[in-house]
């Protein structure tokens, strides 16, 4: 692995993974992009179910 979670070498080993590593930046960015992308669809799904009243309360119960 190029990652090294540690406090005194993470920086240095993102700038490594980033500069040298075949193909890191664009994993390294696609892993940024990817999260952004996640949380605006989460938010989109969640005014999707707001808008169109997935979440009624029903008005009986359904055991008798």
């Amino acid at each position: 692995m190029f990652y090294t979670p540690s406090t005194t070498q993470a920086y240095a080993s993102i700038a490594h993974i980033n500069n040298d590593v075949f193909l890191g930046s664009f994993v390294h960015g696609m892993h940024k992009w990817g999260s952004s992308v996640m949380v605006i669809l989460i938010f989109l799904h969640m005014g999707r179910t707001f808008f169109f009243g997935a979440l009624q309360v029903t008005r009986g119960s359904s055991t008798g």
